[in-house]
């Protein structure tokens, strides 16, 4: 499990896995979302699009500073809320980026 990528956990709750993977128990995971199972369902998907589309571009050194980097940020911490509310608590305590990006100069 340790060796498989970001895309593959993205690409689970794709809409071709609804019936197969996410009514059946992949809902499960993000036991702290919305309660509608089509709403969680459809949120993760959208903020696990976006996270993996930031994590690309940055990993291949492709400009980000354009980006809503707040909204990714709190994507993130939600979609991990959603997972375990303790961990989000955790990373949000621990992680410097909304300090950075109030530091970075204005357009």
């Amino acid at each position: 499990m340790a060796e498989l990528t970001f895309g593959f956990w993205r690409y689970l709750v794709e809409s071709r896995y609804h019936t197969s993977l996410w009514v059946p128990g992949l809902h499960r995971a993000f036991p702290h979302g919305p309660a509608e199972l089509r709403t969680r369902g459809k949120e993760v998907k959208l903020r696990l699009q976006q996270l993996h589309y930031v994590r690309n571009r940055a990993a291949h050194h492709e400009p980000i500073h354009q980006r809503d980097l707040r909204r990714d940020h709190d994507y993130a911490i939600e979609l991990l809320g959603w997972i375990s509310p303790v961990a989000a608590e955790w990373a949000s305590a621990t992680t410097s980026l909304p300090a950075l990006l109030d530091g970075r100069p204005s357009p």
